[in-house]
């Protein structure tokens, strides 16, 4: 298993050895340090421990878990404009 850091010790890469169940994560991060997309063995991660994700490029649009689901809306400038939980806009 190696681990590899970047800037502020932000994880960026971790390769998992001798596993393709685990296989190669990259992360990238947005500017408030919140990880924005994660790849696993080169492909975005699109399910996780039950969650399902939709991606719009590097930008998540919608995450879902169960009968679970928030939305994301991002202005021409990449940045988040709003949230929805169900029906209500965070």
């Amino acid at each position: 298993m190696s681990y590899t850091y970047g800037t502020g010790n932000r994880l960026e890469r971790a390769v998992y050895d001798g596993s393709s169940l685990y296989g190669d994560y990259v992360y990238t991060y947005g500017e408030n340090s919140a990880v924005k997309t994660v790849k696993v063995n080169g492909s975005t991660l699109l399910s996780y421990r039950g969650s399902t994700f939709v991606w719009d490029g590097r930008q998540l649009t919608q995450a879902t878990k169960g009968s679970e689901t928030m939305s994301y809306v991002y202005g021409v400038n990449g940045m988040r404009l709003q949230k929805t939980y169900a029906t209500s806009k965070i």
